[in-house]
């Protein structure tokens, strides 16, 4: 949807059935799910013809900051993968990262990756891409369920958890945004 004109188009692309779609940083492409064989695909955002980036399945493509990776759940022991923009088809596990809780529940931010753990479903953490450690930022008292989100600015966390008869939204103010190559 152009936000100044308001009205909304829909993608064309040669295949069929899309899901879970994201932007590229520069918005000129369009990562997404194919609901037919779940493998990663992109898609110039203006439509036209997708293209196959992983040859497994995956979901939740992320795009890195710089723009020359792509980050992805696999199901398969909960893990995220990568994959370089400049040797499509390759994609490799990213090492010392832990199992997240749920293919929502991670996302990519200049430096690292905020995630929701697989064996502490209670907390977010976040993994350093230059130290390639993890630090725990907060524990909840409620399970998180459905998305996890970071502010531009990188103050914020946006989250959902669940609670007994309903759900809540919950924002973290003030999050003290851990740079590429700082150390607290």
């Amino acid at each position: 949807m152009d936000v100044s004109e308001r009205l909304p188009r829909k993608l064309v692309t040669n295949l069929p059935e899309m899901s879970m779609p994201s932007w590229s940083r520069d918005g000129k492409w369009i990562y997404f799910q194919s609901t037919t064989d779940q493998r990663i695909f992109r898609c110039p955002s203006s439509g036209g013809n997708a293209e196959a980036l992983t040859a497994e399945p995956g979901s939740f493509a992320f795009e890195s900051s710089e723009g020359g990776t792509v980050y992805f759940y696999t199901a398969s022991g909960r893990k995220l993968r990568m994959l370089q923009l400049n040797q499509i088809g390759a994609t490799f596990e990213v090492l010392s990262m832990p199992a997240v809780s749920d293919q929502s529940q991670y996302t990519v931010v200049p430096g690292g990756i905020y995630f929701v753990p697989a064996d502490t479903r209670k907390s977010v953490n976040y993994f350093d891409f230059s130290t390639r450690q993890i630090r725990k930022v907060f524990n909840t008292d409620l399970e998180h369920n459905n998305a996890l989100s970071v502010s531009p600015d990188g103050q914020g966390i946006l989250y959902t958890q669940i609670g007994q008869l309903n759900a809540d939204i919950m924002v973290v103010d003030h999050l003290q945004y851990c740079p590429l190559g700082a150390h607290r």
